[in-house]
Protein backbone atom coordinates (compact mmCIF):
# COMPACT_ATOMS: atom_id res chain seq x y z
CA UNK A 1 0.00 0.00 0.00
CA UNK A 2 1.44 3.55 -1.16
CA UNK A 3 0.78 6.82 0.68
CA UNK A 4 0.81 9.85 -1.09
CA UNK A 5 3.42 12.45 -0.33
CA UNK A 6 2.40 16.15 -0.03
CA UNK A 7 5.19 18.12 -2.51
CA UNK A 8 6.87 21.55 -0.33
CA UNK A 9 8.93 23.73 -2.42
CA UNK A 10 11.93 23.21 -1.16
CA UNK A 11 13.89 21.30 1.70
CA UNK A 12 13.88 23.41 4.29
CA UNK A 13 10.09 23.65 4.18
CA UNK A 14 9.84 19.95 3.91
CA UNK A 15 11.66 19.77 6.97
CA UNK A 16 10.01 22.00 9.10
CA UNK A 17 6.93 20.04 7.79
CA UNK A 18 7.86 17.12 9.29
CA UNK A 19 9.24 18.87 12.83
CA UNK A 20 5.60 20.02 12.94
CA UNK A 21 4.06 16.79 12.27
CA UNK A 22 6.46 15.14 15.07
CA UNK A 23 5.67 17.45 17.81
CA UNK A 24 1.86 17.86 16.83
CA UNK A 25 1.75 14.16 16.83
CA UNK A 26 2.48 14.33 20.18
CA UNK A 27 -0.30 16.65 21.29
CA UNK A 28 -3.04 14.70 19.39
CA UNK A 29 -1.42 11.57 21.77
CA UNK A 30 -1.65 13.27 24.81
CA UNK A 31 -5.29 15.29 24.28
CA UNK A 32 -7.14 13.64 21.48
CA UNK A 33 -7.95 14.98 18.56
CA UNK A 34 -11.20 16.53 19.75
CA UNK A 35 -9.55 18.12 22.67
CA UNK A 36 -7.25 20.42 20.50
CA UNK A 37 -7.54 22.99 18.26
CA UNK A 38 -5.42 24.86 15.70
CA UNK A 39 -4.86 27.73 18.30
CA UNK A 40 -3.78 24.97 21.51
CA UNK A 41 -1.40 23.83 18.56
CA UNK A 42 -0.02 27.08 17.49
CA UNK A 43 0.15 28.36 21.01
CA UNK A 44 1.57 24.74 22.94
CA UNK A 45 4.33 24.66 19.84
CA UNK A 46 5.02 28.42 20.22
CA UNK A 47 4.10 28.13 16.68
CA UNK A 48 2.42 31.53 14.45
CA UNK A 49 -1.13 29.98 13.19
CA UNK A 50 0.21 31.43 9.82
CA UNK A 51 2.75 28.75 9.67
CA UNK A 52 0.33 25.97 10.84
CA UNK A 53 -1.72 27.00 7.53
CA UNK A 54 1.28 27.68 5.39
CA UNK A 55 1.20 23.88 5.77
CA UNK A 56 -2.21 22.34 6.41
CA UNK A 57 -5.25 24.24 5.22
CA UNK A 58 -7.52 22.63 7.98
CA UNK A 59 -7.04 20.54 10.81
CA UNK A 60 -8.57 18.04 8.66
CA UNK A 61 -5.97 17.85 6.28
CA UNK A 62 -3.37 18.29 8.99
CA UNK A 63 -4.99 14.92 10.80
CA UNK A 64 -5.07 13.59 7.45
CA UNK A 65 -1.57 13.78 6.56
CA UNK A 66 0.18 13.16 9.76
CA UNK A 67 -1.78 9.67 9.83
CA UNK A 68 -0.84 9.42 6.22
CA UNK A 69 3.09 9.92 7.54
CA UNK A 70 2.56 7.56 10.34
CA UNK A 71 1.09 4.39 8.56
CA UNK A 72 3.65 5.26 6.00
CA UNK A 73 6.08 5.05 9.18
CA UNK A 74 4.51 2.25 10.69
CA UNK A 75 4.00 -0.26 7.30
CA UNK A 76 7.86 0.28 6.78
CA UNK A 77 9.04 -1.26 9.96
CA UNK A 78 6.64 -3.68 9.50
CA UNK A 79 7.75 -4.89 5.90
CA UNK A 80 11.11 -4.64 7.90
CA UNK A 81 10.06 -7.03 10.42
CA UNK A 82 8.18 -9.14 6.87
CA UNK A 83 11.49 -9.27 4.91
CA UNK A 84 13.73 -10.78 8.44
CA UNK A 85 14.56 -14.44 8.71
CA UNK A 86 12.43 -14.52 11.99
CA UNK A 87 9.75 -17.80 12.09
CA UNK A 88 6.09 -16.32 11.72
CA UNK A 89 5.75 -16.27 15.15
CA UNK A 90 8.41 -14.13 16.30
CA UNK A 91 7.39 -12.24 13.54
CA UNK A 92 4.08 -12.10 15.11
CA UNK A 93 5.31 -10.81 18.66
CA UNK A 94 7.79 -8.39 16.75
CA UNK A 95 5.02 -6.72 15.52
CA UNK A 96 3.19 -6.67 18.28
CA UNK A 97 5.78 -4.81 20.23
CA UNK A 98 6.01 -1.84 17.53
CA UNK A 99 1.68 -1.57 18.12
CA UNK A 100 2.00 -1.58 21.69
CA UNK A 101 4.94 0.52 22.51
CA UNK A 102 2.27 3.03 20.21
CA UNK A 103 -0.26 2.88 21.82
CA UNK A 104 0.70 3.66 25.17
CA UNK A 105 1.27 6.86 24.31
CA UNK A 106 -1.91 7.48 22.60
CA UNK A 107 -5.42 8.99 23.98
CA UNK A 108 -7.81 6.44 24.13
CA UNK A 109 -10.33 8.43 22.74
CA UNK A 110 -8.11 9.47 19.39
CA UNK A 111 -9.69 6.26 17.37
CA UNK A 112 -13.19 6.30 18.04
CA UNK A 113 -12.85 10.76 17.90
CA UNK A 114 -11.17 9.76 14.17
CA UNK A 115 -13.93 7.76 13.31
CA UNK A 116 -16.73 9.67 14.49
CA UNK A 117 -15.66 13.56 13.36
CA UNK A 118 -13.20 12.31 10.44
CA UNK A 119 -14.82 9.69 7.92
CA UNK A 120 -12.72 10.33 4.98
CA UNK A 121 -9.27 10.22 7.07
CA UNK A 122 -11.05 7.56 8.98
CA UNK A 123 -11.09 5.50 5.77
CA UNK A 124 -7.25 5.56 4.92
CA UNK A 125 -6.67 3.76 8.03
CA UNK A 126 -9.58 1.23 7.01
CA UNK A 127 -8.03 1.06 3.73
CA UNK A 128 -4.31 0.30 5.54
CA UNK A 129 -5.97 -2.32 7.98
CA UNK A 130 -7.91 -4.06 5.13
CA UNK A 131 -5.01 -4.31 2.26
CA UNK A 132 -1.57 -4.05 4.33
CA UNK A 133 -2.56 -5.55 7.68
CA UNK A 134 -4.62 -8.55 5.75
CA UNK A 135 -1.41 -9.35 3.39
CA UNK A 136 0.37 -9.59 6.28
CA UNK A 137 -1.63 -12.05 8.60
CA UNK A 138 -2.24 -14.21 5.53
CA UNK A 139 1.11 -13.77 4.66
CA UNK A 140 2.19 -15.01 7.85
CA UNK A 141 -0.26 -17.61 8.49
CA UNK A 142 1.43 -19.13 4.73
CA UNK A 143 4.81 -18.93 6.52
CA UNK A 144 4.14 -20.52 9.51
CA UNK A 145 2.75 -23.76 7.54
CA UNK A 146 5.56 -23.65 5.80
CA UNK A 147 7.25 -23.76 8.73
CA UNK A 148 5.16 -26.35 10.20
CA UNK A 149 4.46 -24.15 13.18
CA UNK A 150 1.09 -23.16 11.97
CA UNK A 151 -1.92 -25.95 11.66
CA UNK A 152 -2.22 -27.01 8.06
CA UNK A 153 -5.89 -27.33 8.16
CA UNK A 154 -6.79 -23.76 8.28
CA UNK A 155 -8.96 -21.69 5.97
CA UNK A 156 -6.36 -19.03 5.79
CA UNK A 157 -8.54 -16.08 4.45
CA UNK A 158 -11.13 -16.62 7.29
CA UNK A 159 -8.51 -16.32 10.05
CA UNK A 160 -7.08 -13.56 8.98
CA UNK A 161 -10.56 -11.80 8.54
CA UNK A 162 -10.77 -12.81 12.35
CA UNK A 163 -7.78 -11.07 13.02
CA UNK A 164 -9.37 -7.88 10.99
CA UNK A 165 -11.85 -8.47 13.55
CA UNK A 166 -10.05 -8.22 16.12
CA UNK A 167 -8.52 -5.27 15.24
CA UNK A 168 -11.60 -3.13 14.44
CA UNK A 169 -12.62 -3.98 17.82
CA UNK A 170 -8.93 -3.09 19.31
CA UNK A 171 -9.37 0.23 16.90
CA UNK A 172 -12.85 1.76 18.52
CA UNK A 173 -14.09 -0.03 22.02
CA UNK A 174 -16.96 -0.16 23.18
CA UNK A 175 -17.69 2.82 25.16
CA UNK A 176 -20.10 0.60 28.36
CA UNK A 177 -16.58 -0.91 28.51
CA UNK A 178 -13.89 1.65 27.38
CA UNK A 179 -13.13 1.86 31.25
CA UNK A 180 -12.45 -1.71 31.62
CA UNK A 181 -10.51 -2.56 28.37
CA UNK A 182 -7.01 -1.09 28.56
CA UNK A 183 -5.47 -1.22 24.87
CA UNK A 184 -2.30 -2.57 25.49
CA UNK A 185 -3.73 -5.69 27.37
CA UNK A 186 -6.84 -6.30 24.79
CA UNK A 187 -3.78 -6.71 22.00
CA UNK A 188 -1.58 -8.62 24.00
CA UNK A 189 -4.83 -11.23 24.93
CA UNK A 190 -5.69 -10.80 21.21
CA UNK A 191 -2.03 -11.69 19.70
CA UNK A 192 -1.78 -14.72 22.64
CA UNK A 193 -5.60 -16.18 21.31
CA UNK A 194 -4.63 -16.13 17.41
CA UNK A 195 -1.40 -17.64 17.74
CA UNK A 196 -2.41 -20.07 20.03
CA UNK A 197 -5.67 -21.30 17.86
CA UNK A 198 -3.48 -21.23 14.94
CA UNK A 199 -0.28 -22.97 16.35
CA UNK A 200 -0.08 -26.93 15.78
CA UNK A 201 2.37 -28.69 18.71
CA UNK A 202 5.38 -26.75 17.15
CA UNK A 203 4.04 -23.81 17.67
CA UNK A 204 2.85 -24.14 21.08
CA UNK A 205 6.21 -25.49 22.12
CA UNK A 206 7.64 -21.79 20.63
CA UNK A 207 4.52 -20.20 23.20
CA UNK A 208 5.22 -22.24 25.39
CA UNK A 209 9.43 -21.73 25.93
CA UNK A 210 8.13 -17.65 25.56
CA UNK A 211 6.58 -18.27 29.20
CA UNK A 212 9.27 -19.68 30.81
Amino acid sequence: MKFPVRKTANFAEMLEREILLSEIEGLFFQFGIRGITMDDISRELGKSKKTLYKYFASKEELIRELLILRLGSDAKKIQGVIDSPLNAIDKMFSISNEITSKMKQMNPSLMSDLKKHYRETWEIIEKYKNEFIFKMILDNIKQGQEEDIYRNDLDQTLVARFYIGHIEALLIKDPINSEMIDFVHFHTEMLAYHLRGISNQNGMNILNAKKT
